[in-house]
């Protein structure tokens, strides 16, 4: 192991056992700020059938509300860990336009209580079609950044203790 790799180790077991937050002065901090975007009929993923070549299109974006939070989150979360007393003394906040997907799809077939807006109800059961149900992150009404595993694992639960 790298001898810089075994410091920040034993500095940070230091600071657990000592109830300190502690960072080495050789340490970079790197902050990546995840958002939740909410829901918005404007994104999309259609098929296009086509006799030739069928394909998906994906309409995605983030409007300027959206962008103007995402920098909010990123200078408050500075101003937070340089008041913090834990060794950081510098920090800038990025102004990036750059945006990564968790790659946790989720989606598609979206949860709600009208049908005029989502496919499944609370239970999973799609809307005005008695037994049919769908399990899975495609019926998370939004797309979090946290892996969606245990929260699918969840609803496919609540939709079993639903079907007779």
């Amino acid at each position: 192991m790298p001898r810089e790799l075994t410091q920040v180790a034993d500095a940070t077991a230091r600071a657990l056992v000592s109830g300190q937050r502690v960072l080495p002065q050789f340490a970079t901090p790197y902050l990546r700020v995840d958002v939740e975007q909410p829901p918005r009929v404007s994104r999309s993923i259609t098929w296009r059938p086509d006799p030739n070549d069928g394909h998906l299109d994906v309409v995605w974006d983030i409007s300027d509300a959206e962008r103007a939070s995402i920098k909010r989150v990123g200078v408050l979360a500075t101003e937070r860990i340089l008041n913090a007393d834990c060794g950081v003394v510098s920090a800038t906040p990025i102004d990036s336009h750059e945006f990564v997907d968790t790659k946790h799809m989720m989606g598609g077939a979206r949860m709600g209580r009208e049908a005029r807006d989502s496919v499944v109800d609370s239970d999973c059961q799609i809307h005005d079609l008695d037994g049919a149900w769908v399990a899975g992150a495609s019926v998370f009404p939004s797309g979090g950044v946290a892996n969606p595993t245990f929260t699918a694992l969840a609803l496919a639960d609540r939709m079993v203790q639903q079907i007779d």
